[in-house]
């Protein structure tokens, strides 16, 4: 008996999953829509990237039953995600709400939840470069992905930025840790589409 309640709420589960997952590609509803709140994040830099963030309210933050369906939901939009540019894409967007993310928990003092959720980020951002290096046929298109690449980890590295200034001592450290990997992705990923697009980075205010 139990193992039948386990299998059949596994399988309404993966049904709910799944057809939000298909529902979003279709453009037909947000994920994120009915469980939004507006943050605003002020920084200084020349880049041209929104004055405001959309994170997710507390409801869907880790630590919520609902997250770890978002979770699976986001595991399965990967897997039936076969086209490689976007797969780099979703990666990206994944990578960004994993900060966002990370963001509001830094505001909510759950340092370490943070510091994980903000970990992941990054690793999303590492998997896109890596589908985006194996697609080197495709090279219009993976090149204006780059491009959009390059906008988003500045961003990471404003959100990480203002995240790091809200903490002291040892616990600045994994922040200032991600700001440089971060602009190892970016130096690499500006090193790909080569000098005649060369912009810089170290020189910007607002990082760490």
């Amino acid at each position: 008996m139990r193992k039948t309640v386990i299998a059949v709420g596994g399988l309404a589960l993966a049904s709910v999953v799944l057809l939000t997952s298909v529902l979003s590609q279709s453009g037909m509803v947000s994920w994120w829509s009915f469980h939004e709140t507006k943050v605003a994040v002020e920084y200084s830099t020349n880049s041209a990237v929104l004055d405001t963030k959309t994170l997710p309210s507390a409801g869907w933050l880790p630590g919520n039953p609902f997250y770890l369906v978002k979770m699976v939901r986001d595991r399965v939009h990967v897997w039936l995600t076969r086209d490689p540019a976007q797969k780099a894409k979703l990666y990206i967007s994944l990578a960004g709400k994993r900060t966002e993310t990370a963001y509001h928990l830094a505001a909510k003092k759950q340092i370490l939840l943070s510091q994980s959720t903000m970990m992941k980020a990054y690793q999303y951002m590492e998997a896109a470069i890596k589908v985006l290096d194996q697609q080197p046929q495709a090279e219009t298109l993976t090149r204006e992905i780059r491009r959009a690449m390059l906008d988003s980890l500045e961003n990471h590295m404003i959100l990480v930025t203002e995240m790091g200034s809200q903490v002291e001592g040892n616990t600045r450290i994994p922040y200032e840790k991600m700001i440089e990997s971060y602009k190892v992705l970016w130096l690499s990923t500006q090193g790909k589409l080569g000098n005649e697009e060369m912009k810089t980075v170290d020189g910007r205010e607002g990082y760490l």
